[in-house]
């Protein structure tokens, strides 16, 4: 079976994209024949290629922006972005046939809507994923929502990657989407949880792009609580800082007002997150509404003990004071009680992770994941049905 997945987001890799990836190396193991396209030459392709998938490019203009974007000038150039898309479903048409693609799969609603009308006139099965809420999580809106609803409506399967978006599609679209949770490859993150791992000073980890809805702001005012509460053991790093948003440069500012400079370490954007995780004991997921949480999954298959936001889709991934530890949203004080509770129980820390990291590898693996959608496909191939069922 020969699918092309499609990713126009992101120029550098992202969790999304990190996923898709992931999946495609386990569907090739299952007769899948996989074509990745893009709208542009970013690094998912160069990493697609050394993994030996067939990249192709078609440019396209992005019609999902960020609510604060909406500007008379941004709804001038709509009608623009519009026609210069509609040009280039022919290229994506013949690509499809050419190519004998039996499905395309797009993968996320921040993907270009060209596949999916390209699918429909080449008369091609495809699938969406959905990775995010879109509106809660990413702050952002679709110029042309009346066509991209019906496109989903439309698709042979919607794909929610957990209950919580599921839900939250489900009511938007009408349409009872298919729920598979994201997985991970385990020898990618996994580690041994040493008999030492919880001794001495406590250090917390928050990864992810820095912004209001990913909730650094809680971790940092946690930490300052926790220094005037005396506990000058507990630090925490935060990777993703680049300096170039309001948002970043208000943390730092903080940071630097309130004297925590030698308890908070800020981070650049990196992939090599292993040794982060290595050096911490304590993951947090501070997200507005996360709408899954592959971080926490990475946190939890590397043995730390997570806490997380009672929101989104964290609490489908956190039974609270068994995997991991919830808190509310905004509420800094919360989360340094959370913290300071660990801090002086090791030992409940330690079971924590412990159980966080089984749940991890029995549930949210990359295999799991590969085998379900797998299933789909056959599924749609075999019928014109759409929609479909629940499935974990």
């Amino acid at each position: 079976m020969r699918v092309c997945y499609v990713e126009t987001l992101g120029q550098k890799l992202n969790g999304s994209q990190q996923s898709l990836l992931n999946l495609i190396d386990q569907l090739k193991d299952k007769n899948i024949e996989p074509y990745l396209v893009c709208h542009t030459r970013w690094e998912l392709l160069s990493v697609a290629e050394k993994r030996g998938i067939k990249t192709f490019v078609v440019p396209q203009k992005g019609l999902v922006i960020q609510e604060k974007d909406m500007s008379i000038k941004q709804r001038l150039k709509y009608p623009i972005k519009l026609g210069y898309n509609a040009l280039q479903v022919p290229k994506a048409v013949r690509f499809l046939k050419e190519n004998k693609i039996d499905i395309v799969h797009l993968n996320t609603t921040l993907t270009s809507s060209i596949w999916a009308e390209a699918a429909k006139k080449a008369g091609i099965k495809y699938v969406w994923h959905v990775r995010e809420f879109l509106d809660l999580d990413h702050n952002r809106v679709i110029l042309n929502k009346k066509r991209i609803i019906q496109l989903l409506r439309e698709a042979d399967a919607v794909i929610a990657i957990s209950k919580a978006v599921k839900a939250h599609w489900d009511k938007t679209l009408g349409i009872s989407c298919r729920l598979i949770y994201n997985g991970l490859p385990l020898n990618e993150y996994y580690d041994e949880i040493t008999p030492d791992r919880f001794d001495g000073d406590i250090n917390c980890l928050i990864v992810g792009r820095i912004t209001y809805n990913k909730g650094q702001m809680d971790a940092v005012k946690a930490i300052k609580r926790l220094k005037e509460r005396g506990f000058s053991n507990i630090r925490l790093i935060v990777v993703g800082y680049r300096g170039i948003s309001p948002y970043e440069l208000e943390l730092k500012k903080y940071i630097e007002d309130n004297g925590l400079s030698d308890q908070i370490e800020l981070v650049d954007y990196t992939y090599d997150m292993a040794q982060y995780r290595r050096r911490c004991q304590i993951g947090l997921m501070c997200s507005k509404a996360e709408a899954f949480g592959r971080v926490t999954i990475e946190y939890q298959l590397a043995g730390l003990a997570v806490i997380g936001s009672n929101s989104g889709g964290t609490p489908e991934l956190i039974s609270d004071n068994e995997t991991g530890a919830l808190y509310t949203f905004g509420d800094d004080k919360e989360l340094a009680d959370k913290i300071e509770a660990l801090a002086n129980d090791r030992e409940k820390m330690k079971s924590i992770a412990h159980s966080g990291q089984q749940s991890a590898v029995s549930n949210f693996t990359i295999q799991r994941t590969a085998e379900n959608v797998r299933k789909l496909y056959d599924e749609i191939t075999q019928n014109s049905g759409s929609g479909g069922s629940n499935e974990n």
